[in-house]
């Protein structure tokens, strides 16, 4: 595969490097009656367009508007309903622009099956939403750890990197197609060098880093590893070198999961104040507490219809892990994890921020003999956008566990943040189960968005 031009910007002794494609404002028909024209491909004949920055600005969290939305198909995909559920959730009845997607499928047979299971369950106008990237091996379903996305000097450009350090190449060869494959769309994406500074490497995984516009929020065993593999002397200095890199305050959390989007999220600034939102596992217990024989009932069948199964064993371990409420509420209390999290609140209360407490529960610190689900409440994604009538309207993406009473609450806290004009729920029970919430199923890349306009 011939590679777009290589394009250079340099900050102080910081060399970024982009592979640029050639430029995407060629719009190119697409027709779904063949499956695979939804297949993107490399192209040699197209003119390359410089992709410039001014930093290593990555998209943030918060206060951007969704362009595309990047995801690993996985093996079953094509007869999961999990891809339809999310373009449902992200899709925007009112919006000037649709969110688009680029799917990363293992061969141009499962592209094929996927847009046909698609137009079964009644998807329309796929061609103006949607293009697969034939990686050439399956992937692995947590597409955030893969890739580090940034913005372009202008508007619909990005670059996205590879940051894996083992098993990569699957990011690699997405990076490299994306590089130099029209999309067909008004948007251009650019491949980012494997090591965007030529001495010290900086690449986390994604379920670790997030972003609003004045911090970086990083854990502290990947600034660890940045101190060790980028040969700083010392963290104050790995911290320098990030802030100069990115023009952002690093904010590092020492907290109790290797991925910190599992237990924090930026909320951008709410009320004038810089604020998170922060997990809090105690929560859970307390509103299973209160919950009724009957809710609970409802639950367990709710989870078990998530687990395709209807196995007794497993229900009379959900009735157990929702009656566990006072012992896990005693036990948890003496934990370092909720030290760690109550910690982070008091820490960042100091800083200045206003810290939310939402449910949330790692599912390592149930122990064996209770349900082994975890709920990734905070694990969510934001998209601010602007609408046909021109308003700018700010939705929140958030899992769901078939827990009304759970649920119901946490939409309640994300319902009532100033600036939210609509909270729409996932069902993502599979994915507890494995550790994870929406944040880490998608890589976003998206533009920034004055909320103050709104």
């Amino acid at each position: 595969m011939k590679k777009g031009a290589l394009c250079f910007f340099a900050i102080g002794s910081v060399l970024l490097l982009f592979s640029c494609g050639p430029s995407s404002r060629d719009e190119i028909p697409v027709s779904t009656e063949d499956p695979l024209a939804l297949v993107i491909a490399a192209s040699a004949q197209r003119p390359s367009k410089e992709i410039s920055l001014k930093l290593a600005t990555s998209v943030t969290d918060t206060d951007t508007e969704i362009r595309v939305i990047l995801i690993h198909a996985y093996a079953g995909t094509a007869a999961d309903p999990l891809l339809w559920n999310l373009m449902a959730a992200f899709k925007r009845n009112d919006g000037l622009e649709p969110v688009r997607w680029l799917v990363i499928v293992s061969s141009r047979d499962q592209a094929s099956e996927v847009t046909a299971s698609l137009k079964q369950r009644g998807a329309r106008d796929l061609e103006k939403i949607l293009r697969f990237v034939v990686a050439g091996e399956e992937c692995g379903p947590w597409t955030r750890d893969w890739y580090a996305a940034y913005r372009g000097s202008k508007a619909d450009e990005f670059g996205i990197q590879a940051v894996r350090q083992k098993d990569d190449q699957c990011a690699r060869n997405v990076a490299d197609q994306l590089a130099s494959a029209s999309l067909g769309w008004d948007i251009q994406i650019g491949k980012v060098a494997a090591e965007i500074r030529p001495n010290h490497e900086f690449a986390v995984q994604g379920g670790d880093i997030a972003f609003d516009d004045t911090y970086v929020y990083l854990g502290e065993q990947s600034l660890e590893t940045v101190v060790t593999r980028g040969s700083f002397a010392s963290r104050a200095s790995a911290i320098d070198a990030i802030e100069n890199l990115m023009g952002k305050k690093v904010i590092a959390l020492d907290g109790p999961d290797a991925h910190l989007d599992r237990f924090l999220m930026p909320l951008g600034v709410v009320h004038g104040r810089p604020t998170v939102l922060l997990g809090d596992p105690i929560q859970v217990f307390e509103i299973f507490s209160k919950m009724s024989e009957k809710e609970k009932e409802a639950a367990a069948d709710s989870i078990l219809k998530g687990y395709l199964t209807d196995s007794e064993k497993m229900r009379r371990q959900v009735m157990i892990f929702f009656n566990s409420h006072e012992a896990m509420i005693r036990r948890l209390s003496e934990t370092l994890h909720v030290a760690k999290l109550n910690s982070i609140e008091k820490d960042l209360t100091e800083k200045g921020f206003d810290v939310i407490r939402i449910p949330s529960l790692h599912r390592k610190i149930v122990h064996v003999g209770y349900f082994p689900i975890g709920f990734y409440y905070v694990n969510l994604v934001q998209d601010v956008y602007r609408t046909k009538n021109g308003k700018i309207r700010r939705k929140i993406i958030v899992p769901e566990y078939g827990i009304e009473a759970l649920d119901r609450r946490v939409q309640e806290i994300l319902g009532s943040l100033e600036g939210v004009d609509e909270v729409r729920p996932i069902t993502l029970i599979r994915e507890g189960y494995l550790h994870a919430g929406l944040r880490c199923l998608v890589h976003i890349l998206g533009n920034p968005v004055k909320t103050e306009d709104k």
